[in-house]
């Protein structure tokens, strides 16, 4: 062996590394998935390890628990076409996402030499229009929740200001710099503190709110009790089921586009952890004005 492998062999050996690494050939796919979740699942959400789960369920049913070593490109893409006629294009995506972190774990810790989940594999379905409260919705709303202020005054504030929920619920009055008229919070997904512009709208609502629940700005601190609450006025209002607490981030965004605003400063108010993001709501939601603009571009239409 060459004399650099020969001494990292007796590091390997010297910390008791050798038979805590299985040999790359014998490790199955549940294998490395748990191997995965005992390094990487306290730092990820449960939903995001129930989704790595399923995925891995998923290619199981199809393959087999094979070896990682012996799933090859051409497997994968085998994979992506059973999963396209199984469920939705946006859910086979996913599913390869999460495939493809696996196995980039999998490179980092050199059980495979390359990831499968190439760019030939990966999915990238078309964008649908996302599903937002339109004005007679979110006015039957606001008048339904008149017996729960609290609620109202949250779900109010998700609207007009594009936070996540669990963002609100982990709101607290040091955080709302009235003097400087910003608002300092944890971005989960950018994963830094972002400094958030208070208008005069926000301003007035959080003079108005009562101040009895410090150290916390709202009362409701669980975002399971925000999507319990939301959902059974949606039902019982008859509205549209697929609407949800976050589909009030998508009417805030939205709201920012048909306002005129640009990318730079819709991506800078909707506090998205991507620029893409942000270019993936214009091309949903800015097909009217594009519709109108490619009307005008037309000019004086022959008779």
């Amino acid at each position: 062996f060459p004399s650099h492998d020969t001494k990292q062999l007796d590091a390997a050996l010297a910390l008791n590394l050798w038979n805590r690494q299985p040999a790359p050939a014998r490790i199955t796919l549940t294998e490395a998935l748990q191997r995965f979740l005992d390094d990487y699942g306290n730092k990820r959400k449960p939903a995001t390890v129930r989704a790595d789960q399923l995925a891995v369920k998923r290619f199981v049913d199809a393959f087999g628990d094979v070896r990682v070593a012996g799933i090859t490109e051409q497997v994968m893409v085998q994979f992506r076409n059973q999963l396209t006629q199984r469920v939705k294009p946006h859910t086979a995506a996913l599913t390869l996402r999460h495939m493809s972190t696996l196995f980039s774990y999998l490179v980092r810790t050199g059980a495979v030499d390359r990831s499968p989940v190439t760019k030939a594999v990966k999915l990238h379905p078309v964008d649908q229009v996302p599903v937002i409260f339109t004005e007679p919705d979110l006015q039957r709303l606001w008048t339904a929740m008149d017996d729960n202020a609290a609620l109202r005054d949250q779900l109010q504030f998700l609207l007009s200001s594009g936070f996540r929920s669990a963002e609100s619920c982990h709101l607290t009055w040091d955080m709302v710099d009235t003097q400087q008229c910003v608002i300092r919070h944890w971005n989960e997904k950018a994963g830094r503190w972002s400094l958030f512009p208070m208008d005069d709208y926000l301003q007035e609502m959080f003079s108005r709110l009562p101040h009895q629940y410090d150290p916390f700005v709202f009362r409701y601190r669980n975002n399971a009790t925000l999507v319990h609450y939301l959902r059974r006025y949606i039902t019982r209002l008859n509205l549209d089921q697929r609407l949800n607490v976050h589909a009030l981030k998508k009417t805030y965004v939205a709201r920012l586009i048909r306002a005129g605003l640009s990318a730079t400063h819709t991506h800078a108010l909707a506090h998205h952890s991507s620029f893409s993001t942000t270019l993936r709501y214009y091309a949903t939601f800015d097909v009217d004005q594009l519709r109108q603009s490619l009307h005008k571009s037309r000019g004086p239409v022959a008779q």
